[in-house]
């Protein structure tokens, strides 16, 4: 048999006669339990991906983790199943539950998101009208906009701590990457004093994940991240009603690119150099691709990841480059419209 044939079988072809059910080429991961589906079929690269897991491979190794066998047998059941070359007997082609096939990974000490912790806390939070104003007076925010990115704020985080134990416990608040532990060995929230929560919404309306900016000026950290929680790319939702070589532009950052919906224009964000992740290239590929990068030093390492990232996947990135004289693109803005 020719392997390099079968690894040209559609995946969600192989993916559908697997048993595995797809909505716009993503399910529920069978690699790991989840709530939200974060497992994607990458029809392109013929190849699946989980954002949950990091679980990947190509359509034989699909093929080897659903039906729990090895590569040559892998290799006669897709001959079989799409080239009628060989038996397929021992196989069973259709499993009654893909996810009870499979073996799952125990759990271990890693922090990991939960999307039904992070769902509760956006619908158990508003935004006050001292973060609308600095939202809409210094970031120039549309109130539209602000609504659709469901941008929220925490005055008094040590009071909504209250409110999430009485609905989830210090070990899986812990484990999503939301609970410290103070000097006195006491669990505190990871945001101690007044934050605008921007939580990272999917297709589905829940919340993978939450950064959150503080509003007091100090020394200390302004934007702070999930403990221990891979950060996944800002606005991805936007990538659904998208069509192939449609502009999209990949900002360093949330503000920039809710800014750049203030312009009109499809954008994602990422949180810093090092969050970019090579997933992100088989997800993106397809469009045509602008990188907007802060004009400080880490901002040019910023856009040269991205360039050397897409480079080695034959991809060219357009660079957009803002004056010197401003750091990034909402301070651009918001300055274009003050002289306005």
């Amino acid at each position: 048999m020719e392997v390099e044939k079968l690894k040209n079988i559609a995946i969600t072809d192989v993916a559908v006669r697997l048993g595995i059910q797809l909505v716009r080429n993503k399910t529920l991961c069978f690699m790991h339990d989840e709530k939200s589906a974060s497992l994607h079929f990458n029809k392109n690269s013929n190849s699946f991906y989980c954002f949950g897991c990091g679980g990947k491979g190509d359509v034989i190794e699909l093929v080897k983790i659903i039906l729990k066998t090895d590569f040559i047998h892998a290799c006669e059941w897709l001959s079989a199943e799409f080239l009628g070359t060989v038996s397929s007997k021992k196989f069973i082609s259709n499993p009654k539950s893909v996810r009870t096939a499979i073996h799952k990974p125990s759990l271990d000490n890693r922090h990991v998101a939960n999307i039904e912790i992070y769902t509760w806390i956006v619908n158990n939070t508003t935004l006050s009208k001292v973060a609308t104003d600095y939202l809409m007076s210094e970031r120039k925010f549309t109130k539209k906009t602000i609504e659709k990115f469901q941008i929220r704020d925490l005055m008094d985080p040590k009071i909504f701590l209250n409110k999430l134990l009485g609905s989830w416990s210090i070990e899986q608040l812990t484990r999503c990457g939301l609970i410290l532990t103070d000097d006195k060995n006491q669990p505190r929230l990871l945001w101690w004093d007044h934050v605008i929560i921007f939580p990272f919404v999917n297709v589905e309306s829940q919340v993978e994940y939450i950064q959150a900016r503080r509003m007091k000026k100090d020394k200390n950290s302004k934007y702070l991240n999930l403990i221990g929680v891979k950060k996944p790319m800002y606005n991805s939702v936007c990538l659904f009603d998208m069509k192939v070589g449609e502009k999209l532009v990949i900002c360093e950052g949330i503000p920039d690119a809710i800014t750049m919906e203030e312009y009109g224009q499809k954008a994602v964000g990422i949180l810093g150099a090092n969050s970019f992740q090579q997933s992100y290239v088989r997800d993106l590929i397809d469009y045509n691709l602008y990188v907007l990068p802060d004009t400080d030093d880490s901002g040019v390492m910023f856009g040269k990841k991205v360039q050397e990232f897409f480079k080695s996947a034959g991809k060219n990135v357009n660079t957009i480059l803002l004056p010197k004289n401003v750091k990034d693109l909402n301070e651009f803005y918001t300055a274009n419209i003050r002289n306005k």
